[in-house]
């Protein structure tokens, strides 16, 4: 074995190895697991994986997916983004638009065709059509009829010219869709809708096409639908990044089903927010999937950052670990018991003494990198040699000095070094844990052929870097973290200022690929030039939603700006006001604002900002604020001016929320008149949107039905996809309201298609809880129940702790409907734990007025009343009426369960008043339903008649079966 040549076995971790493989072994049983190894540097965390990588990769055959955060890194995902690269599954974090689909043909094993769907709005010629169906027929029936099933990939590309052909097997029958762009995971989802019908519905197909025509529609529907027309159908940040996530999930599913595949990102203490929002998506999403997860991070490196601010990888685990996402393992120092394995698993066979074995673990304390280290300096320095083919310490270890630190280890490696590469490495250290060899030739000044004879030396004589892929790494981030602190803070600066220059010379024609490095360079560096840098990547990250690490790029610029850098403030400080109102910090956002409000001169920017302002302060519920912000910035701009509509919106809606409809309405048709002075056509759409919804508001159902069909008109023919959603969804209240729900099933299912093209995750989750509240109102309360439990799987999926509370409510009620209320009362008290953790008032006051209910049903009527109490007090303290009325409801049925008739008298009265004032129809009818109980009770009949009749006209007018139900039963119970 040469002098200096290290064999890093892998010793002292059997425990920790089996362990890991247990998971792994879970994990090819389909049983996903996410695994977060903790351990301070250098005690073999990244080995312990390597090791299993060893073992998985050879003898089971996975799917490894690598990828490494870096100290000096803040750009979103770009551990995960380089991983998937070089896995060659860089398609999976493509933030192009979805592709669009040319054609799509289905057909059979015998590549006959059986359904197909050719887009008319195309360029491409109709014998191009065919000659594509012709190369996919010859696949499919070359390919395809002489495997047996279970050699059948499930998906191919077939390149053809310009176009894409993915081609999905499923069974007997083939899809293929002819794309444009980048194909996407969410399509190949798609595809298999049509494959799986069509083989559960063409047993054996003969070519008879009466047979087929049922799955037309199937295949045209990637031509009809907007989805796969190759553009974004709203360009909503929130939108775009959950697609993206779901994309990158879906791909790993697919690998998952052909092989297990680990994903395994190392030193997570450096990885960017967006990074761990994602792993938490993909672990929350992956249990039913041969998808092992994998993390490393340093313990020691968890600390507060800027602000007193928890450390993000710790408050994601934080949210993991409260559902039940991860498991840990924690890697300690080395036992004295294992160090002579190591040192001979490092070096081969060696002759140690007792005492020797004993100084190494003293020296090192257990730490394999600090070993190691003391290892390679005593071989280096002739105290261990080759001696008959078996090494020894040939010197007496007494005469040497060992460091007691492994910075001094370090160090005394770094001081056997020529001067020229201990510069060309303090420099490296500077430029990152990766470095290019150009960088350091223009920073240094030297021939290039010298450096990289010097950097060869450096790997292969020192063994302090190795090279991949034309780039070059630290053997270990202690060694540059040993480099780079032993360099002044003047020094640095220079270093940094160079390596920023630098990249801007070697990029300059392609300055987006390291726009996040030379703005890091510039920053640590203090200079100025770094602000452009930093401001675009703060706007780079707040458009791909990545708002942590926009907030964190637009105040390292703001650290580098001077007084006379006005326009750069004024981009920083609107940043960070979006960013933060993103956040949910309201106070930080307000400030940010303020800040560039006392900067900015052009009239018609100080309006804007004044709404954004009046936007936030409505949030706050500080609603007279806002008004009085909305009328400056008005008082700003001129009638014709694109910002005094925007300004009239926020007015009409702080209104609204005030409960004032009269002047509500009166600012929404002056937006109208405005936009149609103006010809804005979203903006008129819009306004009509806003006015129905002050009519449906007020009860004038005829006026709102005619507003809203005129904005729906409006926004088909702009194609504005979101804003007709949510006029679909308004019509649909109305037609409740006329008890015509056959109707409103029809808007809701119409939303639910909308949200699905686009992808809005939290939309379609909303459509699902409406059509299963109609299913409910309906009394059929198995499909409720079923449309419930979906919105519950999503807001799962996308972590909307919020929706799942919601949803958890929705289903318990369904329970207590079919009289099952302990399941009920679990699910209500499961709702109220996360409505606690995520401080939400409204949904603690909503859970506690349910939970209230069920234990009046189970006669607990101390604990039914101490909630109720409970729900009544913090609605009230919120402001929130209808939540005040459902919660005094909830006490006068306790009041009316004691008798005591004058308490629950002036509860059923009291909630019937706030109900009316706001505009709660069902409310309403609950509560004179209620209130005919008890009236009912206490023994007089005409009292009770009346509301009971009351409420079975209003359950009726709105369609409601379950309440048109209860109360016949009431009425003919007491009245024959």
């Amino acid at each position: 074995m040469e002098k200096g040549t290290f064999q890093y076995g892998f010793a002292g971790r059997q425990k920790e190895l089996e362990e890991l493989k247990a998971y792994y072994q879970e994990v090819e049983e389909g049983e996903g697991r996410t695994v977060f190894i903790s351990g301070e540097a250098g005690v073999g965390k990244t080995r312990l994986v390597e090791e299993l990588f060893e073992r998985s990769t050879t003898e089971k055959n996975a799917k490894v997916i690598k990828g490494k955060c870096l100290s000096d890194r803040l750009k979103p995902l770009m551990p995960i983004r380089e991983a998937l690269r070089d896995a060659d599954l860089g398609h999976l974090i493509s933030q192009d638009p979805p592709p669009k689909v040319k054609a799509a043909y289905l057909m059979n094993d015998a590549g006959l065709l059986a359904a197909k769907a050719e887009r008319k709005d195309t360029e491409m010629d109709a014998d191009i059509f065919i000659s594509m169906l012709s190369a996919v027929e010859s696949f499919v029936q070359d390919s395809l009829s002489m495997m047996d099933e279970e050699e059948r990939r499930d998906l191919n590309t077939i390149g053809y010219g310009d176009h894409d052909i993915l081609v999905q097997t499923v069974g007997s029958y083939s899809l293929a869709c002819v794309i444009e762009g980048t194909k996407s995971e969410s399509l190949i989802d798609d595809m298999k809708g049509p494959l799986v019908k069509a083989n559960h519905t063409l047993d054996d197909w003969q070519g008879d096409m009466e047979e087929v025509e049922k799955l037309v529609p199937e295949v045209e529907w990637f031509i009809d639908s907007s989805k796969y027309d190759g553009k974004f159908l709203v360009d909503d940040p929130e939108v775009k990044q959950e697609n993206l996530f779901e994309n990158i999930l879906l791909g790993l599913r697919r690998l998952a089903t052909e092989k297990p595949v680990i994903v395994f990102i190392d030193d997570l203490q450096w990885a960017d927010p967006t990074t761990l929002d994602l792993l938490h998506y993909l672990s929350r999403n992956t249990g039913e999937d041969s998808v092992l997860i994998l993390g490393t991070y340093r313990p020691e490196d968890i600390v507060e950052g800027l602000e007193g601010k928890t450390h993000q990888l710790k408050t994601v685990m934080q949210d993991m670990g409260r559902e039940g996402l991860y498991e840990k393992i924690e890697l300690e120092r080395l036992d004295e018991s294992v160090v002579s394995d190591f040192i001979e698993k490092m070096l081969g066979e060696i002759k140690l003494e007792k005492e020797n074995i004993e100084r190494f673990y003293k020296e090192s304390e257990g730490n394999p990198f600090f070993l190691l280290e003391i290892l390679r300096m005593l071989v280096d320095e002739g105290y261990i040699a080759e001696d008959e083919d078996v090494r020894r310490v040939t010197k007496p270890l007494d005469e040497v000095n060992i460091p007691s630190r492994v910075y001094d280890v370090v160090v005394r490696r770094l001081d056997r070094l020529g001067e020229e590469q201990r510069d060309l490495l303090e420099c490296a250290s500077v430029v990152g844990e990766e470095f290019e060899s150009g960088v350091l030739e223009r920073v240094s000044g030297m021939d290039r052929v010298k450096l990289l004879k010097d950097l060869n030396e450096i790997e292969k004589t020192h063994y302090l870097i190795h090279s991949f892929q034309k780039k070059y790494e630290f053997d270990h981030s202690k060694i540059r973290e040993v480099l780079y602190s032993r360099l002044n803070e003047e020094l640095r600066q220079e270093y940094h200022r160079m390596v920023a220059e630098s990249y801007e010379e070697l990029y300059e024609d392609d300055i987006d690929e390291v726009i996040e490095n030379i703005g890091h360079h510039y920053y640590k560096a203090e200079d100025l030039r770094g602000v452009k840098y930093l401001v675009d990547l703060g706007d780079k990250a707040k458009k791909a939603y990545s708002n942590e690490e926009a907030e964190q790029f637009y105040k390292h610029a703001l650290s580098l700006i001077e007084g006379d850098e006005v326009e750069a403030s004024k981009r920083v400080y609107v940043g960070l006001g979006e960013v933060y109102g993103r956040l949910g910090k309201y106070d930080d956002a307000l400030e940010s604002y303020q800040d560039v409000l006392e900067i900015v001169e052009e009239d018609k920017k100080r309006a804007g900002l004044y709404g954004e302002i009046a936007g936030l302060l409505d949030e706050k519920g500080k609603y007279e604020g806002s008004l009085k912000h909305v009328e400056k910035g008005l008082s700003l701009v001129g009638k014709k001016d694109v910002e005094r509509g925007k300004l009239l919106n926020r007015k009409g809606w702080v209104f609204m929320r005030m409960g004032d409809y009269d002047r509500a309405l009166e600012v929404f048709k002056e937006e109208r008149d405005f936009a149609e002075e103006r010809g804005e056509e979203k903006e008129r759409a819009q306004s009509l949107h806003d006015m129905g919804s002050v009519y449906l508001r007020e009860g004038d159902d005829e006026k709102a039905e005619d507003l809203l069909q005129k904005a729906i008109h409006v926004r088909e023919e702009i194609e504005d996809t979101k804003g007709l959603s949510e006029s679909l969804n308004n019509l649909g209240i109305i037609y409740y309201n006329k008890g015509d729900l056959a109707k409103v099933l029809e808007y809701y299912e119409r939303c639910l298609e909308i949200e699905e093209e686009i992808g809005d995750k939290h939309g379609i989750a909303l459509s699902l809880v409406n059509i299963g509240n109609i299913y409910s109102d309906k009394g059929e309360l198995d499909e409720a129940l079923d449309y419930y439990e979906q919105s519950l799987e999503i807001e799962e999926e996308i972590g909307d702790k919020r929706g799942i509370a919601t949803s958890l409510n929705n289903i318990a009620l369904i329970y207590s409907e079919k009289g099952e209320l302990d399941r009920a009362l679990e699910y209500q008290k499961w709702s109220l734990e996360i409505e606690e953790e995520i401080g939400d008032k409204e949904g603690i006051a909503l859970s506690l007025g349910n939970i209230g209910e069920t234990h009046v049903k189970k006669e607990n009527l101390e604990k039914a009343e101490k909630n109720a109490e409970k729900a009544f007090q913090i609605a009230r303290d919120i402001g929130a009426k209808d939540l005040e009325a459902r919660g005094r409801r909830v006490l006068g049925m306790v009041y009316r369960e004691k008798e005591r008739w004058d308490d629950a008298r002036e509860e059923f009265e009291r909630s019937l008043e706030i109900s009316k004032d706001v505009g709660k129809k069902q409310d309403v009818s609950w509560e004179h339903y209620e209130y005919g109980l008890m009236w009912k009770a206490k023994g007089e009949e005409e009292k009770a008649k009346t509301h009971l009749d009351k409420a079975l006209s209003m359950f009726k007018e709105m369609g409601m079966e379950i309440g048109i139900e209860k109360t016949k039963e009431a009425l003919s119970s007491s009245f024959g």
